[in-house]
């Protein structure tokens, strides 16, 4: 298929690349009320990016690392967890990794280590570009609010934007997206808590026969019903998808 041709279903081919930790801290800050919002289904979240009618889903890139046991062994399990149920719904990950800073102040060993995440905004980068040149995609959804990915935004303009490509950044919630993407006329949409919601995972789910069991952190509050189960005439109304922002100035 040549570069910027159309699938076979006359639509679009879409692909979404995620930076895990611009979209877990808006999140963690909406407090424990919404920890239920971390068990999103992220394949779910790239669909609901698209305009149906026009545009089909091919990939969806999740970039994070995983705390080491040294860390938090609670918070690496539910991460590990995470991720599982992730492949489960056909998304693919992508791991960096932690270093511990501050190990040793002036020679003499600290017990206050800092652990420091590395490799996952490039990882965002590499993986967007080289299925752009592999041709994976026609459109690429970039959800990180991420200044540094500006750097992206060049790379993809002045090697991926000739052959037909489009990029569009996605602001994950309370973040706007980098102001730098004006330069490059890059779209952007932003994430509300409602788009989220609407991808949550209803409960435990399987990977290749093996139960994956949602974290008792993420169960939902009492009382809380998933949007595909409320009555259509009270549902909230989603923002609308049908066109994409202006570009962002800057």
């Amino acid at each position: 298929m040549a570069s910027g041709e159309e699938s076979q279903e006359g639509k679009q081919r879409c692909a979404l690349y995620i930076d895990g930790f611009n979209l877990y801290y808006p999140i963690k800050r909406m407090g424990p009320d919404f920890n239920y919002l971390k068990w999103a289904n992220l394949w779910q979240l790239g669909e609901n990016l698209l305009k149906p009618d026009t545009q089909r889903l091919e990939k969806v890139v999740f970039c994070t690392a995983v705390p080491s046991i040294r860390q938090d062994a609670g918070q690496r399990d539910r991460h590990e967890r995470f991720n599982d149920a992730q492949r489960a719904c056909g998304v693919d990950i992508v791991p960096g990794h932690y270093v511990p800073e501050n190990v040793e102040i002036d020679g003499v060993p600290n017990g206050d280590i800092k652990w420091t995440e590395k490799q996952t905004d490039i990882n965002v980068a590499l993986e967007l570009l080289f299925d752009g040149l592999d041709n994976v995609y026609d459109v690429a959804f970039l959800l990180s609010a991420d200044t540094d990915q500006v750097a992206t935004a060049r790379a993809f303009t002045n090697r991926l934007k000739p052959l037909g490509k489009t990029l569009v950044g996605v602001a994950p919630p309370d973040r706007d997206a980098p102001q730098g993407y004006a330069q490059f006329g890059v779209k952007s949409v932003k994430l509300k808590r409602y788009d989220i919601e609407r991808c949550v995972i209803a409960g435990d789910l399987y990977l290749g026969g093996r139960l994956i069991m949602r974290p008792t952190e993420y169960d939902p509050p009492a009382g809380w019903k998933h949007p595909n189960d409320l009555p259509k005439h009270k549902a909230p109304k989603p923002p609308s998808r049908g066109a994409w922002g202006k570009p962002v100035k800057g």
